[in-house]
């Protein structure tokens, strides 16, 4: 499943916003913007690729005022769907709009994250009364995260993360 396109780039403009905020010409821009001063030819940079920061006059902007057409205003109706996207992202069905994960970081630590996060995930639905999955079950539940279900699972005991049976019938967590 691929990573629907509204939300790939709800990220991204979120990324970009992340780093208009870090930087102070692009912070300062974005306050005196927002506080509706007129800031005429000086958005450019990161500000320049929001698509819900646009110039009055466009279409997605909502003004026929041709006088202003350089103004840069916020069009309310994409930010609002852009922060519906963020909400999407934050919510318990995130995962059902993102695609399972087909590669593992390269680093050690990028992979020990995302193999602890993965497993924490898998096992948060909990394992019943007696506290291990049998492989199967572990399998499956894999199978909806990653494409690389063996590995990830030979990864978490080799991290330390998941203990296995000497038989490999049944994973349990690792005590942290």
């Amino acid at each position: 499943m691929a990573f629907d396109d509204d939300l790939q780039s709800t990220l991204a403009e979120y990324r970009i916003l992340l780093i208009v905020l870090r930087t102070a010409k692009f912070r300062t821009q974005l306050g005196r913007l927002l506080t509706g001063e007129d800031v005429r030819n000086t958005v450019e940079g990161p500000l320049g690729q929001l698509d819900w920061l646009g110039r009055q006059g466009d279409d997605n902007c909502g003004n026929e005022n041709a006088d202003e057409s350089d103004k840069r205003v916020v069009n309310a109706d994409v930010l609002a769907s852009r922060l519906e996207s963020l909400a999407t992202l934050m919510g318990e069905t995130a995962i059902l709009h993102c695609g399972r994960i087909a590669q593992l970081p390269t680093s050690p630590e990028g992979k020990h994250r995302v193999v602890k996060a993965v497993i924490d995930r898998v096992f948060e639905a909990g394992t019943g009364p007696r506290g291990w999955l049998t492989e199967p079950q572990v399998n499956d539940r894999l199978s909806m995260v990653v494409e690389d279900v063996s590995a990830v699972r030979r990864l978490a005991v080799d991290f330390g993360i998941l203990n296995r049976a000497d038989d490999g019938s049944r994973y349990w967590l690792a005590a942290s």
